[in-house]
């Protein structure tokens, strides 16, 4: 079942190094031996200069799964990440992160194209 599910309907602009997406930041439970799937998914416009624009997966700071792809300025795109794993039992937090190499990337979001960020409980190990 569904352990967190978040969307962003607002957009974020101006984002030059990795950042996370204000409100997509997950806390969950987990139990011992249960396999969990984080997946992340958003629009992202590359604003200025062409390079590779990231959506990453972080629990605190550390980076568990990026998704990149290289993109022309003024272009968008969807990006998905996703990562299973087995936490140790107890509270997780879970954060959906965007970067940009050499320029400045930002989130195209609305009600009908939100960034989505959810964690589910996919079964036993």
């Amino acid at each position: 079942g569904v352990m967190g599910y978040v969307e962003v309907t607002s957009s974020q602009a101006g984002i030059t190094a990795i950042t996370d997406v204000t409100s997509a930041t997950l806390t969950f439970t987990a139990v011992a031996g249960r396999r969990y799937k984080i997946t992340g998914q958003a629009r992202l416009t590359q604003l200025t200069n062409a390079g590779a624009i990231g959506l990453h997966i972080r629990e605190s700071t550390t980076i568990i799964k990026s998704s990149t792809h290289g993109i022309p300025a003024n272009e968008t795109t969807t990006l998905n990440v996703m990562k299973v794993l087995t936490p140790s039992a107890g509270s997780h937090t879970y954060k959906l992160a965007i970067s940009s190499t050499v320029a400045s990337v930002g989130t195209t979001a609305s009600a009908a194209e939100p960034v989505v960020f959810v964690i589910e409980d996919i079964g036993p190990t």
